[in-house]
């Protein structure tokens, strides 16, 4: 069995409504289910019914009450009234209630760190509610004596999930629960200010200021004070169009790592004209003493159709070398005869 007190007082058992009794037999019991597992005085039932003017025989009809509220809830499992002395307690988890429920979810919400699982839970604690608590059984002092402290919860929640959908950029969502409930609360200057934002970042900052007008005026008419510092603040950065009040920028996606360039040389080319061996290879031979080994020479052939110096070279021999292979012997190249000057007169012979 469950039971809803925000809203008229009712019970649910396996789906179906239960029959509770008369109005004040349906007080009682939502007095005990607000104080679940906590002791009630009589006197306090009795007050809660007929507030400071009851009559003579008022206890007795309290004890009648209990009594056939007993016999309701026999049927239901983990359920029971116990009579403590000059008073009852009404033995229940407290999850079959709908206004400890909501408490609950009130409470996790305020611990949650991540804004949409803080407005999640808001989001579900409010729904509990059906309309005014215990609308079908207390009215006027005897409501606020026994619900005050719920509805200033509710509002404060309400509050608290307006301030994270704003975070979340969801003004549009939330603007007219924020005017009608501004219009029923028009001395809550956060819901004002809250107001005022969702209007701005609507585009309608003509209104926005408007809103604060009206709240300076019933302010200074009713109390003779001004707005507090921090609603001042909010119309100054309205009539600036301060760009702190625009909606939260996403946050940025992280840098995407740069893919490395390959940087590699090609490889040696073994035996290469003109160039050495390595210093280290096997079998190379060590260098000269005193000194850096001198690179092979090679004969200095004139490019064909070069004119030729006045004279003409002298005829001698000319050595070439090439390299070899590690281990290898150099072999030498001697050329006789002139070598000459132009395209006909490469001559001689080469051992």
């Amino acid at each position: 069995m469950e039971f809803g007190l925000l809203g008229p007082v009712r019970a649910v058992s396996g789906g179906a409504p239960v029959n509770l009794g008369p109005r004040k037999q349906r007080l009682v019991l939502a007095v005990l289910l607000l104080s679940a597992n906590r002791f009630v005085a009589t006197t306090s039932l009795v007050r809660a019914c007929w507030l400071d003017d009851p009559p003579p025989t008022a206890h007795r009809v309290v004890h009648a009450h209990v009594s056939r509220l007993r016999g309701i809830l026999s049927t239901a499992d983990g359920i029971s009234i116990a009579r403590h002395g000059a008073g009852y307690v009404l033995n229940c988890d407290p999850t079959r209630i709908d206004a400890h429920r909501f408490r609950d979810l009130v409470e996790r919400a305020r611990a949650s760190g991540a804004d949409e699982e803080k407005a999640a839970l808001l989001d579900t604690a409010l729904a509990l509610w059906r309309g005014e608590p215990l609308d079908d059984v207390a009215t006027g002092e005897s409501r606020e004596r026994l619900c005050g402290g719920l509805v200033e919860v509710r509002l404060a929640a309400l509050q608290e999930r307006w301030q994270v959908r704003l975070r979340l950029g969801q003004h549009l969502s939330i603007l007219d629960e924020l005017v009608e409930w501004a219009a029923a609360h028009p001395r809550q200057q956060r819901i004002t200010g809250q107001l005022m934002l969702a209007l701005y970042r609507s585009g309608r900052a003509t209104d926005a200021l408007a809103v604060y007008r009206a709240y300076r005026k019933r302010m200074a008419e009713e109390f003779g004070i001004d707005p507090d510092a921090e609603l001042q603040r909010l119309e100054v950065a309205i009539l600036r169009a301060d760009r702190a009040l625009d909606l939260p920028r996403p946050a940025a996606d992280p840098p995407v790592a740069a893919v490395p360039v390959p940087a590699q040389l090609p490889p040696d080319v073994p035996g290469f004209a003109g160039r050495g061996g390595p210093r280290d290879a096997p079998g190379a031979p060590p260098p000269p003493p005193g000194g850096q080994s001198r690179a092979p020479r090679r004969a200095r052939v004139p490019p064909a159709g070069a004119p030729p110096p006045p004279g003409g070279p002298p005829p001698r021999p000319v050595w070439w070398s090439s390299p070899a292979p590690p281990g290898w012997a150099r072999r030498r190249w001697r050329c006789t005869g002139p070598i000459g000057y132009g395209s006909a007169s490469r001559t001689g012979s080469c051992t």
